[in-house]
């Protein structure tokens, strides 16, 4: 049975990136997420199946030193499905589910989700919810994303 749940220790979202890591085909499509990145998190929400974590998608504040600045007021971010587990909606209901959370929360805001710009399944759920591209970006000199934004 599948189960949606807050994920309240940052060190399980970093364990499912490790694991989705060790599993893609090209390392520079995705960027794993450690503690530290982890640390300006509000609020994570997870899909577990028997009691393992599966797949997520966090809400962070916008850090005011690195690329993000001036971009919106958060990023919907760590949205990760474990490659076995793909195709049966998760990364749709989890990134919802964040968008409802701040929603609640804040008026008028500006949230930003990056993409791995060949990464067609999540570019269409991002746009299916209303975001729209804005830019391509590099990141970290490394990875190549697509900027989405919407407004709420």
């Amino acid at each position: 049975m599948v189960e949606v749940k807050e994920i309240k220790n940052n060190q399980d979202i970093v364990n499912l990136g490790i694991e989705i890591s060790s599993l893609v085909e090209n390392p520079k499509s995705f960027i794993p997420p450690t503690l530290e990145k982890c640390q300006n998190i509000i609020i994570s929400y997870g899909i577990y199946e028997k009691d393992k974590l599966v797949a997520s998608c966090s809400i962070c504040k916008i850090a005011e030193k690195t690329w993000e600045k001036g971009m919106g007021s958060f990023m919907c971010h760590w949205a990760m499905v474990l490659p076995d587990c793909r195709g049966n909606g998760y990364h749709r209901i989890l990134r919802k589910k964040t968008l409802e959370y701040i929603s609640e929360k804040s008026q008028n805001v500006k949230i930003i989700a990056t993409v791995f710009p060949e990464n067609y399944p999540s570019i269409n759920n991002l746009v299916s919810l209303g975001f729209t591209k804005e830019k391509d970006i590099i990141i970290e000199n490394t990875y190549v994303r697509s900027i989405y934004k919407i407004e709420l």
